[in-house]
This record gives C-alpha cells, sequence and structure tokens, in this order.
C-alpha cells in the first residue's frame, strides 16, 4: 500500500459512512421503522434474548449481546458455551445472516421451532427474505428484518477460497451486510433506551459518526507495523510467519476480533496473513 492510497483514507471513510448512514431513505423508511418498533416490542415481552451468527455476523450477535446487558436485559449469544441448546417459554432468538443460509445459524434457529403454538419466535436479520432462516422465523411466530447488502454465493471453504485468492476482496460491499445488521440494532437498542423515535435516533447516531475525521498519520504507522502475510514461495524465511494479534475486552474485544478476522482477508493470491485474537482457542500470543 503506497502513501498515496493512505492519505485517500478520510475520503473512503466519508464515502463509507454516506453509504450505510443514507440507508433507509424514501419509501424504505416506513418499513424500516415497522421494523424497528416490532423489534423493541418483542424485546420487551422477552423474559431472555439469544442472539446467534456465525463468521462476521457472530461479532456483531457478540456486540449486541454486550450492549443489551449493559441494559440490564437477560442475553446471551451463540458464541457463549452457556448459551441455550434447548429455549424456554419466553425467550426470543435473534438470528444474523446475510445469506440466510448459513448451516449454524440455521441450526440455532430451528431449534426454536416447537409443535403448533409452542414455539420460540425467531426475528431473522437477513438480506434474502426468501431464505431458509426467513422461513424458519415466519413459522415460528417472528418476523424478518431485511438489510441490503451482498451474501456470499461461493460455498467453498474458507482456506480453499484463501488459497486459490478467491476470498471476498476487503471491500465495502463485502461487509455491508454486517453493517446494515449492526446499525439495525444499534437504532432499535438506542430507541429503546432513550426513547427517541426511530428516525430521530438514527439521524442524531450519524452526526455523531459523520464528524470523526481519520488521521492518515496514524495509519501510515500502523500500516508500518503490521507484519506481512506469509508468501509461500518464501516459507523458509522466518519473517514470513510473524503473526499480527490484536487485544481487547468487552465491547472493545469485539471490535478487535472483527477486526483479526477482516484483517486476515488483507492477502494477495499465494498469500496469508496471519491474524488471531488473543483470547481464540489455541492462540499462541509469544
Amino acid at each position: 500500500m503506497s502513501g498515496s492510497e493512505i492519505t485517500r483514507f478520510p475520503d473512503v471513510y466519508r464515502r463509507s459512512v454516506k453509504k450505510i448512514s443514507s440507508y433507509p431513505s424514501g419509501d424504505q423508511t416506513s418499513t424500516y421503522v415497522e421494523n424497528v418498533e416490532k423489534f423493541i416490542e418483542y424485546m420487551k415481552d422477552s423474559g431472555e434474548l439469544i442472539w446467534v451468527g456465525t463468521g462476521r455476523q457472530e461479532e456483531i450477535a457478540d456486540f449486541a449481546t454486550r450492549l443489551i446487558k449493559a441494559n440490564d436485559i437477560k442475553t446471551s449469544c451463540s458464541k457463549d458455551s452457556s448459551i441455550h441448546y434447548e429455549y424456554d417459554p419466553g425467550n426470543l432468538v435473534i438470528a444474523l445472516s446475510s445469506s440466510g443460509e448459513t448451516t449454524r445459524t440455521i441450526h440455532y434457529a430451528e431449534s426454536a421451532y416447537k409443535r403448533a403454538g409452542c414455539s420460540v419466535p425467531v426475528i431473522a436479520i437477513t438480506g434474502k427474505p426468501n431464505s431458509t432462516l426467513a422461513k424458519i422465523a415466519e413459522k415460528t411466530g417472528g418476523f424478518v428484518v431485511k438489510v441490503p447488502g451482498k451474501s456470499k454465493e461461493d460455498t467453498k471453504e474458507y482456506q480453499e477460497k484463501q488459497f486459490l485468492g478467491k476470498h471476498q476482496p476487503l471491500t465495502l460491499s463485502g461487509t455491508l451486510g454486517e453493517l446494515y445488521s449492526l446499525e439495525f440494532i444499534l437504532d432499535a437498542i438506542g430507541s429503546y433506551t432513550t426513547g427517541y423515535q426511530t428516525m430521530r435516533h438514527h439521524k442524531k447516531f450519524w452526526r455523531k459518526i459523520e464528524s470523526y475525521e481519520p488521521d492518515p498519520e496514524q495509519f501510515k504507522r500502523l500500516y508500518k507495523l503490521l507484519p506481512n502475510p506469509i508468501d509461500y514461495k518464501e516459507v523458509d524465511t522466518i519473517n514470513s510467519f510473524n503473526k499480527t494479534i490484536t487485544c481487547g475486552l468487552g465491547l472493545s474485544g469485539v471490535i478487535a476480533r472483527s477486526f483479526a478476522i477482516r484483517l486476515a482477508h488483507c492477502a494477495d493470491k499465494g498469500e496469508e496473513r496471519r491474524v488471531s485474537y488473543y483470547k481464540d482457542a489455541g492462540n499462541i500470543v509469544s
């Protein structure tokens, strides 16, 4: 990455914020507000919220779990070993999947379906309203929140995609599903806790985000410190096995792990960038 590319970061940030914050608009707004209000009503009627997802969507689920806990609402997440595998009456399952076809997420959602009248409602946040996950939400008495974003069509495993250089490039489009899911969750929780109408909270939140000005010099320093990716043509050199460790606790830890997942994608064909969150199982920090 050249210095000139780094100097464009503030402009990239502004364009990204503009794209994300422009949703919802026009005819989308009424449906968005209706879904937020419906979500809040389901949340109020629930004894416990159970958030489920996979990969980056699970990081969004974890973020939501921690945010909800800060407001004294009982909740758990699929990445927590204490999550229920059999749901109780009064539970509410919120399942996040851009494609609506993620096997692990569907497994958690299917567990909510019981005999007639006894199902635990599932709220599906997905980019595909006709997906398997959306159908589960509807048959459990929940509902579907459709979010924009590009879903993964390629079902190849991550390692195969990585080695072949076919993984999702590091672009905004590759993360929109997660970002719009997070936007909806923040609007719902923010509106619930502040008492603001949905769009008032939405605009107030984005004004704060827009006021941030990234400093290219900070990115330059960070980029210089980052170890190079492994180049499989040069595996015999010790430097090719440099590793990046991200650290953080609480909500900051969720961001640190999300950053680790996305940074690992910053590698060309024939390369692999070794990035780990310090609390991940099997990680060796030293």
